[in-house]
Order: C-alpha cells, then structure tokens, then sequence
C-alpha cells in the first residue's frame, strides 16, 4: 500500500513498500491519471530482525552477571522494539543510561547495520552483593 506522506513546496513525498512498489505508482500516476511526475532517487528505509529467540548472560562483570534476552514479536509489533529492564539495586541515572544504551543499540543490526524493529528486549541484572 502506498501513502502520501507529505507535501512541501509543490513536492509531494510518496511512501511504499519498495522500489518496485514506488515503481508501479510512478507509471499508474502516469497511464491511469495523466499526471508527469519525476521521481528522485528512491531511497528504501531497511530495517533488522530477529528470526529466531536467543539469550546471552554475562558472568564475569564488575557489577554482577548480566542476562540479554531477545525474541521476535512480529508480526503484531513491526515498527516497534520494546525494551524490559529489570534490575536488582539499579535505579536513577545508571539505569536511565542502561536503557538509553539499549535503545541506541537498537539503532545499529549486527547484518547490515540498519535499525532492529520486531524485537523484545529483557535485560536482567543481578548485582554482586545480591546473595539471591
């Protein structure tokens, strides 16, 4: 499905699903209603995720052990990452910046460094002095 996006000093910005999709709409705007448009370069908005869960933990850290937990919510979520932090004594500051680093890791896939959607993050802490 494509959309109008936005339209700024006689520039109208049209949305799709890809460069073939972007493609077709040039050529219908053409045949089906008159209309002679040029087209930019198209740029297309890659984005990164999960095809399987995985869990990482982190043993041997200066402030305790530390579990990474990602799985796939697609396809309710596509657009969407959501991050769960759940920490013993954390809280503040460095646990505003845990978050703020998860987030901007979100930002950068490991396979073609585009941005992670379709994912759910769990980070948990468990500090040193938790005797639990």
């Amino acid at each position: 499905s494509s959309g109008i996006n936005a339209e700024y000093r006689g520039v109208i910005v049209v949305g799709g699903m890809g460069e073939l999709h972007l493609s077709i709409v040039q050529d219908r705007l053409r045949s089906e209603h008159g209309v002679n448009c040029r087209m930019r370069k198209i740029r297309v908005n890659y984005q990164e995720t999960l095809d399987e869960s995985f869990e990482y933990l982190a043993t041997d850290t200066a402030i305790g052990w530390i579990k990474v937990e990602m799985e796939s919510i697609l396809p309710k979520r596509l657009n969407d990452y959501k991050v769960t932090i759940s920490n013993g004594r954390f809280h503040g500051k460095a646990l505003d910046k845990l978050y703020s680093s998860v987030k901007s890791a979100m930002c950068f896939g490991p396979l073609i460094g585009h941005s992670v959607m379709g994912v759910s993050v769990k980070v948990t802490i468990r500090p040193l002095t938790d005797t639990t």
